[in-house]
């Protein structure tokens, strides 16, 4: 059982947990993810990884609340358990080497780009983000892109923050 330690609503419909699994946190690199599944009877739900903590043996993961698994997994707390948490598996995002590069996500899709961004920015490069968001009540991570980013170019579809449009015109 993989204890949830941490549970933060960034979002009425967006919440982030960090998990106990330090067997996963000791291996995850970024663009990597993890299978979940609530309880025994659950089905498996493949997640990305947001975030690690190799010293506090943690994996955080950002949930957009969209079905009946997710509405399952919103209902716990801190210090309930998960029955599954495997990983961390896919290959992880290659960023050796790379001297300037542009990190682009949007909507819950920030929780994927993040890590990838941060590693580009750990590892000395130079990091642009472009990120995107229906409108500004949906804007998540924005002070860890920030702090992460050389530029940080936020868009809204509605023009309610920062430049209206897509992230790809902001591109």
């Amino acid at each position: 059982m993989f204890r949830i330690v941490r549970k933060e609503a960034l979002k009425p419909t967006v919440v982030l947990f960090e998990v106990e699994a330090p067997m996963i946190a000791k291996k995850a690199q970024p663009g990597q993810f993890i299978i979940l599944r609530v309880d025994e009877n659950g089905e498996r739900v493949p997640l990305t990884i947001h975030d690690y903590d190799r010293e506090k043996g943690t994996v955080s993961i950002i949930v957009q609340i969209v079905g009946a698994t997710t509405e399952k997994l919103n209902r716990l707390n801190e210090g309930d358990c998960l029955q599954d948490f495997v990983g961390p598996l896919g290959k992880a995002t290659e960023t050796e080497g790379k001297k300037k590069v542009c990190v682009v996500g949007g909507g819950v899709g920030c929780a994927i780009a993040y890590p990838v961004l941060k590693k580009f920015h750990d590892d000395g490069a130079e990091v642009h983000a472009v990120i995107g968001f229906k409108s500004a009540d949906l804007v998540i991570l924005e002070d860890k892109f920030k702090a992460a980013s050389s530029i940080l170019e936020i868009c809204t579809d509605d023009g309610s923050y920062g430049r209206k449009g897509l992230v790809t015109d902001a591109l």
